[in-house]
């Protein structure tokens, strides 16, 4: 991502994502099940809470798709402060796991690896306030892990957030730390990077 603040405060820029094999063909088959690429880039609006003003897909159908778009999104503003999200557009906004106790494992289908890393130049006459603390998570021997860090400096915001899941099968009785990775995640998520328009 590289973003800038526009003059009315809201987040504009580039988003460039890049998918490989199993997830390549997903993306590629949710624009082809969306109908046209109009009504794809309406679906990424949707879930990402942004507007997009141009996408542009290439290797659909094979084992690396990139998308690239550029994007406006509102940002939550209380008085002088400016309120984002710890990735801008949250990895993950709520646990999977909500019940209590699970008696079937739980399966996954493919492994997973995600990669999220940003840049966003501060609107002129603000500083950062807060940052979200830099995380690190490791579970179940390391078949699961996510971490996250942010930093501050010339004028701009760096994040870099990455999450590997090399399993795909959990028993019954690994539920409940399963469960706990998951909410920790979550809760990086729902980090804030809050700004303060100096005096």
């Amino acid at each position: 991502m590289n973003l800038h603040f526009d003059s009315d405060l809201s987040l504009r820029g580039w988003i460039t994502e890049r998918f490989t094999n199993q997830s390549a063909m997903q993306y590629s088959s949710a624009c082809t099940k969306a109908g046209s690429e109009e009504k794809y880039a309406e679906g990424l609006e949707e879930s990402h809470h942004i507007r997009i003003d141009s996408l542009t897909i290439n290797g659909r159908g094979s084992a690396l798709l990139t998308q690239q778009y550029a994007m406006t999104r509102e940002t939550e503003k209380a008085g002088d402060f400016i309120y984002l999200d710890a990735t801008v557009i949250p990895f993950l906004s709520e646990n999977p796991f909500r019940s209590a106790e699970r008696s079937y494992p739980v399966e996954f289908d493919n492994a997973d690896s995600y990669l999220i890393q940003g840049t966003i130049r501060l609107p002129e006459g603000y500083v950062v306030e807060e940052l979200p603390r830099a995380v690190r998570l490791n579970a179940f021997n390391g078949d699961i892990t996510c971490s996250y860090i942010v930093q501050a400096a010339n004028g701009a915001i760096q994040f870099r957030m990455q999450f590997k899941q090399k399993r795909l099968i959990f028993q019954p009785g690994e539920y409940a730390d399963l469960q706990a990775f998951y909410g920790a995640v979550v809760n990086m998520c729902n980090g804030k990077i809050v700004l303060h328009k100096q005096q």
